[in-house]
């Protein structure tokens, strides 16, 4: 068996100089990359297990998540991954199934596992699991917030500007001439929601545009509600808006299904905007116009962010909030070319 005394002599460096290269230490470049090729001519794997007893570090960070059947999701956990494996630790993965109390035995689980450090994905109720997240923070394990927030949870925190992202939609479909913009959103314990309605409701208001709460779409994600049923009254009205921003994935689904079924042509008959990133845009007869999230880069901020508070745990708590970006595409058009 290969041991860190044959990478020592192979690399022709100090026991040290390996040791320091397993724990992402410094080393000169030529150092480096001798222990590096000791180490694939060797075959040589790292004793995990007597690295943790001898660090009382477990290389190993959690990620809980209710679901991980988004796009989103999948590119937080492949920033977090890529970002974690750089340092020499590795990600376990968990999913809850939007069920609160398989979400409180996992957490209890990945605590169990000896985890240095866990990143959560904030949904409605996670305001239920205080007492279990500031447990972990007592016995040690650092937490970062991601997605959504807990304002009474004192933590690192890494959000996406959905506020601005938000405006920046309205305000380009008001610079488009549209005064009459549908907005659909799910009122619920999600900070990710009530920010985005804040920053539909702040663009109006900066443009001088009374909000019409019958151009309001309000309901779960699920279909469990009415939401397709609004969406196709509010389409059916004389008065119907010239312009709809979705604030979901699944509400930008859930528009276009209508709009079908209505023989409305997005682009034509109705400008669209929706929040969240659609892999397959590019497969659809008339793509639409997103506010792309940067969840890769969200999953490494939330990744460095965690090995930084190991490495201090008494530094100041900190709040990134990163850019989205506006991707416009022809679902946007003029008001006067529309009618």
């Amino acid at each position: 068996m290969t041991t860190i005394f044959d990478v020592a002599k192979m690399a022709n460096v100090s026991i040290g100089t390996v040791s320091r290269y397993l724990n992402n230490k410094k080393l000169r470049e030529d150092n480096h990359k001798r222990v590096e090729q000791a180490i694939k001519e060797l075959n040589y794997k790292v004793d995990n297990s007597a690295r943790t007893l001898k660090t009382k570090t477990s290389y190993t960070v959690g990620f809980v998540a209710c679901t991980l059947n988004t796009v989103i999701v999948l590119d937080i956990i492949q920033g977090l991954d890529t970002t974690l494996v750089e340092y020499g630790y590795n990600l376990i993965v968990a999913s809850t199934l939007n069920n609160i109390e398989l979400e409180r035995k996992k957490i209890m689980l990945l605590e169990q596992k000896k985890i240095d450090g866990l990143i959560y994905m904030v949904h409605q109720q996670s305001h239920l699991l205080l007492e279990d997240l500031n447990r972990l923070q007592e016995n040690g394990i650092p937490v970062i917030l991601v997605n959504c927030d807990i304002p009474e949870f004192e933590c690192d925190k890494v959000f996406v500007d959905n506020i601005n992202g938000t405006y920046n939609a309205i305000e380009y479909l008001i610079n488009q001439g549209h005064r009459n913009i549908a907005c659909m959103y799910y009122h619920n314990n999600e900070s990710t929601m009530t920010e985005r309605y804040e920053g539909y409701k702040r663009a109006l208001q900066d443009y001088n545009i009374p909000l019409n709460p019958k151009y309001v779409i309000e309901g779960p994600y699920d279909r469990s509600g009415n939401v397709m049923d609004q969406i196709e009254a509010l389409f059916k009205m004389d008065n119907r808006p010239s312009a709809i921003f979705t604030s979901s994935f699944d509400y930008t689904f859930m528009a276009m299904e209508v709009f079908k079924t209505l023989k409305m042509e997005i682009g034509k008959d109705i400008s669209f905007i929706g929040f969240d990133q659609i892999t397959f845009n590019h497969l659809l007869d008339k793509q639409i116009s997103t506010v792309k999230e940067p969840s890769y880069e969200v999953g490494v901020v939330a990744a460095k962010t965690l090995l930084k508070r190991l490495e201090n745990k008494n530094d100041p708590l900190k709040i990134f909030r990163l850019k989205t970006q506006m991707e416009i595409t022809e679902s946007v058009q003029t008001f006067g070319s529309m009618i």
